[in-house]
């Protein structure tokens, strides 16, 4: 009987061992010029539109006032509340938004408000989450809560044409920072730094999330020891894989860089990378992931399922 149960406890360790045992490689490859989808917070606007911003303090209130300029003469104004106002020229219209800048200042909202191309207004509203990208999908929004409170953290996708969400994601960990949402076709990506206090040490996590409908995968991609002062986390995915780059620095200054390629059907591990850079953003392009840093971008060809 004991032997039996040696045996038993041997093949578990090894399928286990077999499962979570990266699969690939990630071999260097040339560099070539690639497009990471990125946005910027303002698109352009044509030529004859202009779009002035003002803030001003009424009190303890903050306002930014946005007048919408068309060849040169003023068409329109509206004052929304916050601190700092964006615009973005849409193919839906043109959004203005004011916010608190800082994650820490998400809980306080963005008012947005959607004016067409003849200067009407279509819609304004106010919502409790800031913008974070814009895409052909809609416009994401996320709001996190005190990094390691016991408040919620959600990501939003608002339909531009309507100000109406038609999607709605809250991890199911506590006091987490959502750090990217990507929609890919019919799946939604979603990163999250979170802080777990465990029964003896805190360490920082960086959680993947899958949402297609009502199902949800969840993988656990890598940690640090101790309070994740500094976290960006971009994730890519296509039809074979799951490519997450990752950026966490603690109290302490130590700093964990890199990128993992999980497959794209059950999150088996493939391969990772550690480097000293800070990865700002990532790309799937076939069998090759770019990931862009501050000062260069990186490519490794994928030698695995």
């Amino acid at each position: 009987m004991g032997r039996n149960k040696v045996a038993i406890s041997i093949l578990i360790f090894c399928l286990l061992f077999v499962f979570f045992l990266p699969k690939g490689l990630l071999i260097p490859a040339d560099v070539k010029d690639v497009d990471f989808g990125e946005v910027p917070s303002s698109l352009h606007c044509p030529p004859n539109i202009h779009i002035k911003t003002e803030y001003y303090q009424y009190k303890l209130n903050h306002f930014v006032n946005f007048t919408l300029i068309q060849n040169q003469t003023p068409m329109a104004n509206i004052t929304l509340r916050g601190v700092e106002g964006k615009y973005l020229c849409l193919p839906e219209g043109i959004l203005v938004y004011a916010y608190y800048p800082g994650s820490s200042r998400s809980w306080a909202g963005t008012t947005l408000a959607l004016f067409d191309y003849n200067m009407s207004l279509k819609w304004w509203r106010p919502f409790s989450a800031y913008p974070l990208r814009y895409t052909r999908d809609g416009l994401i929004l996320v709001s996190s809560a005190l990094f390691g409170s016991g408040g919620e953290s959600c990501a939003y996708l608002m339909n531009i044409s309507t100000g109406e969400t038609t999607f709605r994601f809250c991890p199911d960990v506590l006091g987490a920072h959502i750090s990217d949402v990507r929609i890919i076709g019919d799946k939604a990506y979603v990163t999250v730094g979170w802080p777990d206090r465990g029964w003896s040490s805190l360490k920082t996590k960086v959680i993947l999330y899958i949402v297609e409908g009502k199902k949800v995968k969840r993988k656990t991609i890598t940690s640090i020891n101790g309070e994740g002062l500094g976290i960006r986390v971009r994730v890519d995915a296509d039809d074979s894989h799951v490519a997450v780059a990752y950026y966490l620095k603690n109290e302490k200054g130590e700093e964990k860089n890199g990128v993992c390629i999980y497959t794209a059907g059950h999150l088996i591990k493939i391969a990772c990378k550690s480097f000293n850079e800070r990865p700002y953003d990532v790309k799937l392009d076939g069998n090759i992931v770019y990931i862009k840093t501050w000062n260069s971008v990186k490519a490794y060809k994928i030698i695995g399922p």
